[in-house]
C-alpha cells in the first residue's frame, strides 16, 4: 500500500513531464530552418567580409570603398569617417608600418556573428592581426578588437552601412 501512495504522489509529475514533452516536440522544437535566401545571404556577407579581411593587410588598400554603401559611416576607436569617399580616403593614407616588404602580415576574422532581416544585416565578430617576420620565425599576435557591422542588400549586393571597430590592444 505504501507504494501504491507513493506512485500516486508520482503521477502528476510524470503527466506535468509528458505535457512539457509534448509542447516541445510542437511547432516550436520542429520549425523549419531560416529560407534557403537567408542562409546564402549569411554566406555572401561572410565570404565578403573574408575578402574584405585579405585586402586589409596588403599595402595598396585600391577600392576598399566599394564595401561600403554611399551614405556609409566608418567609426575607428572613436573616429569617423562619413560617405564612401572619405572611407576610401582614409584607407589610402592608412598605411600601417608593420607591413613591409619580406614580413606577412595577415588578418583575420573569428567568431562572426550575422544576422540576416530581409534586406539589412548585422554582424559581430572579433579580428586578430598577425606579422610573420620571416618563415622560421613563430607569428605574432600584434593586434585585436571588435568590431560591429550593419549592411544593406542594394541591387543583389550587400554593403556596409555603418562599421564600429574598437582596437583592444596592439595599436601601432
Amino acid at each position: 500500500m505504501l507504494k501504491r501512495s507513493g506512485f500516486n504522489s508520482v503521477r502528476p509529475l510524470v503527466s506535468a513531464a509528458a505535457a512539457l514533452m509534448a509542447l516541445l516536440s510542437g511547432p516550436a522544437a520542429s520549425a523549419d530552418p531560416p529560407p534557403r535566401e537567408a542562409l546564402l545571404d549569411r554566406l555572401q556577407i561572410e565570404d565578403m567580409m573574408v575578402e574584405y579581411y585579405t585586402i586589409l593587410p596588403q599595402r595598396d588598400h585600391h577600392d576598399l570603398g566599394e564595401y561600403f554603401s554611399s551614405n556609409a559611416e566608418l567609426v575607428l576607436n572613436g573616429d569617423s569617417y562619413k560617405g564612401r569617399d572619405a572611407i576610401q580616403k582614409f584607407y589610402d593614407g592608412a598605411l600601417d608600418p608593420r607591413i613591409q616588404p619580406g614580413k606577412s602580415y595577415n588578418m583575420l576574422i573569428g567568431n562572426p556573428r550575422i544576422k540576416v532581416t530581409g534586406n539589412t544585416a548585422t554582424m559581430d565578430a572579433i579580428w586578430t592581426g598577425i606579422l610573420s617576420d620571416h618563415v622560421k620565425a613563430p607569428p605574432r599576435l600584434i593586434e585585436q578588437g571588435t568590431e560591429h557591422t550593419d549592411f544593406i542588400k542594394q541591387d543583389g549586393r550587400w554593403l556596409v552601412t555603418r562599421r564600429v571597430i574598437v582596437s583592444e590592444s596592439g595599436l601601432p
